[in-house]
């Protein structure tokens, strides 16, 4: 063929031609816009990405504090022609700020509020405007999707069509096997919404992709404190929560795409890659346990790496709780054991490297939960304490030492404003979480449980119809074949790191469960007792013994293997196969259960969610900030004009006829926040009433006051640390990896 020949040639021209049908064929009336003041609005729309804007106010009816009204976004002729979320209004003041998706051309469509009954809607200032920079990259991204499997097909198929033959060769039936387990594990995201059942926090982590969107909009990176949210007044949860991982789709979110939707484009590379490092780390487990080859059809790293993501403990992080930051912490823990096993190993080839992995998977979880962190943390000094005479040798030192090291650095970035924020701040959340920890806790039977209600939640007074609070029954059999594999004295000289590693899952599951004495421990150590509240549900230690019992599970794995009798081998062949059909059937009667129960869209409202509330500064009011969003004076001789508002940044020009006075500005205070007038004179800025920005007005002043909020310069400092960190990592491991050198370092040996 021509193109076989002229492979760059007919590859460039592929490019081009696409690139110019996805210019040519997009979206038009770039220039149209649209402007109402109506609350009810109802036009004639073209195709396109819009913008509605507006004040509401939502009073409840009397004697009522909880508000059912929404405001809806339709299309009477067709109702699929429209994509819009249903906004759930909430009682007070709220600044509206939504997109919607027109998807075919001229039709009418309409906006109305749906008010509860005696509850009263009033909408001021309401627009809609048409955002052609969005429309054009949400068609882009759209087509790119769609021509993605055409470039595919016709690489593979022209330049690369032997290579890939003989892959298939070797590898179709361990492809084919992962492909089946990551579509398995992701089918719910293409059947219904995640808000419709379950999915108890996956609003919370909407709105983090939203406020991160909004926060580079407004002139943030990173995005500390976002804008907009609990009712424009900000909120710092980049600083308490990690979310590097979310910036990807924010800026898909800042693109076009809907937030349902690039919140399920989380999901899906978050599935994809706990999927990759699980296999590729399980792989270098098994490898350093002596269980390396291909001996059962499919690597048994593969089947290892579907039961962690099957595994009902996951499944029902990703969609009964959503629980981002916790799914995602449980993609770093495969690196973490796969870290320990290398730095601990005998042989100084296969380990030379075990400090790294290790660093990257404490990293990972830093960066993802903060919670994971301090349970791993907890369980790290009990693993330290068992494995203590081993621990001393100079090797697992100095592996140890460099992979906390590295972590501190590469994590800097994150660790300085948490920490400068926790130690200098009270905040709500410190001192909360003390029952909910001690009433949710998994009862002994929950802990291996076969089936669950997929879209129930952790309630105080009973087991029936509860979520999924234990790690399944799939992990109770390698429990119970390594104590069998004690007794015949299989596990050689790795019988007491077994043994200690099942003393780690039994104190887990012993912490995770009613059986542990969380009152005792309030009465008589409630120092030690406030550090475990922190983890607020009994069943997170569970990520430990998931973690710990998959290490077992390779022990066991590798004995059989490595076993001179036939008979063991076959056990151990068998057994995985139990393990894996019975995580298989748990996951296939959890997901079918969740799509199932699905129920109709819920409405949406990121702008105000309760489980955000932790992370605001002692003596702060949600009631005030719901209720209030203007600009407070201290004196009427304090004259003041709002001149403008963008993200966090607020300009008032003031004129103060009297004494020194102050301004509260609806903004909740955080250290960082900075006031100066258009001369560059820096006004006093202190913590007001009711955690308020309160700015300090001298006497006789006149001018225009800018108050926004920047970082401290040694924050910077750390992310700039953290960016060195990662980029001489990078360079290390690409230098390492050359296949120049590689042969090199052969010839060497050889």
């Amino acid at each position: 063929m021509i193109l076989q020949r002229y492979k760059k040639t007919g590859l460039c021209l592929l490019m081009a031609a696409e690139l110019f049908f996805l210019i040519f064929t997009g979206y038009h009336d770039l220039n149209a816009k649209y402007h109402t003041t109506l609350c009810e609005f109802e036009e004639v729309l073209p195709r396109g990405i819009f913008r509605m804007v507006g004040d509401v106010t939502v009073t409840p009816a009397k004697d009522e504090t909880a508000v059912v009204s929404t405001l809806k976004t339709e299309c009477p002729e067709n109702r699929f022609a429209v994509d819009a979320e249903e906004i759930r209004l909430s009682a007070g003041y709220q600044h509206l700020d939504e997109l919607f998706y027109v998807h075919d051309r001229d039709l009418m469509i309409r906006i109305h509020t749906e008010a509860g009954k005696g509850e009263r809607v009033e909408i001021r200032d309401f627009s809609i405007r048409y955002l052609p920079f969005r429309t054009f990259s949400y068609h882009l991204i759209c087509s790119l999707f769609l021509l993605a499997a055409l470039d595919l097909f016709f690489f593979a198929r022209v330049y690369q069509r032997e290579k890939i033959a003989a892959i298939l060769k070797e590898r179709g039936s361990e492809l084919l096997f992962d492909g089946i387990v990551v579509i398995t594990a992701l089918i719910p995201l293409f059947t219904v919404s995640l808000l419709t059942n379950g999915g108890q926090d996956s609003g919370f982590h909407m709105m983090r992709i939203r406020g991160i969107a909004d926060g580079i909009l407004n002139g943030q990176f990173p995005v500390r404190v976002m804008p907009g949210v609990l009712w424009g007044h900000g909120y710092a949860l980049g600083v308490y929560y990690g979310d590097i991982f979310l910036y990807p789709f924010a800026v898909l979110y800042l693109l076009g795409i809907k937030l349902r939707n690039a919140y399920k484009a989380y999901i899906v590379v978050i599935t994809i890659v706990t999927f990759a490092i699980g296999k590729r780390c399980f792989r270098g487990t098994c490898e350093l346990l002596g269980c390396g080859a291909k001996r059962w059809g499919i690597p048994v790293w593969s089947v290892l790496s579907a039961v962690y993501l099957l595994g009902i403990f996951r499944l029902s992080d990703v969609y009964t709780r959503g629980a981002a930051g916790e799914f995602t912490a449980l993609t770093f823990l495969p690196m973490i054991l796969f870290g320990l096993y290398a730095v601990f190993s005998e042989n100084a080839e296969k380990g030379s490297k075990g400090w790294l992995w290790l660093g990257l998977g404490m990293s990972g979880v830093i960066l993802s939960h903060v919670i994971s962190t301090l349970l791993l943390a907890e369980f790290g000094i009990l693993f330290l304490i068992l494995f203590f005479g081993r621990t001393l040798k100079k090797k697992i030192l100095a592996g140890l030492g460099k992979a906390v090291l590295f972590t501190l650095l590469l994590c800097a970035g994150f660790l300085v404003p948490f920490l400068d924020f926790y130690l200098n701040l009270d905040i709500w959340g410190q001192g909360s979480g003390n029952q909910m920890v001690t009433a949710v806790r998994v009862a002994i039977p929950q802990l291996f449980s076969l089936t669950c209600n997929p879209v129930g939640e952790a309630t105080w007074y009973g087991m029936t119809g509860e979520m999924n609070q234990g790690i399944g029954l799939a992990m109770l059999i390698p429990f119970l074949a390594a104590l069998v594999l004690f007794h015949f004295r299989s596990f050689g000289d790795r019988t007491l790191t077994v043994k200690k590693e099942l003393i780690l899952a039994v104190v887990s599951l012993f912490v995770a469960s009613e059986l542990f004495p969380s009152w005792w421990l309030y009465g008589r150590f409630p120092g030690i007792y406030r550090v475990w509240s922190m983890v607020q549900f009994g069943f997170r230690y569970l990520e430990v013994t998931l973690i710990i019992l998959m290490a077992v599970f390779i022990e066991i794995i590798a004995a059989s293997y490595c076993s001179e009798s036939q008979r063991i081998q076959a056990a151990g062949y068998r057994l995985t196969v139990a393990v894996l059909l019975v995580t298989v059937f748990q996951a296939v009667m959890f997901l079918s259960g969740f799509m199932l129960q699905a129920r109709s869209e819920q409405a949406l409202n990121i702008r105000e969610y309760k489980w955000g509330y932790e992370y605001m500064p002692e003596g702060s009011s949600p009631e005030h900030l719901r209720y209030h969003q203007e600009i407070l004076s201290s004196a009427e001789t304090l004259i003041w004009r709002q001149v403008s508002e963008n993200g966090l940044q607020m300009e008032v020009e003031v004129e103060n006829n009297g004494e020194e006075a102050y301004l509260l500005i609806p903004r909740i205070w955080y250290p960082g926040y900075e006031a100066e007038d258009l001369s560059g004179q820096k006004l006093i800025l202190e913590k007001g009433e009711l955690s308020m920005v309160k700015v300090i007005v001298p006497a006789r002043y006149s001018g225009v006051i800018i108050v926004n909020y920047r970082e401290t310069w040694y924050w910077r400092v750390a992310e700039i640390l953290s960016l060195l960190t990662l980029i001489s990592v990078t360079l290390v491991l690409l230098k390492d990896n050359n296949p120049a050198r590689c042969n090199e370092s052969i010839e060497s040996k050889s």
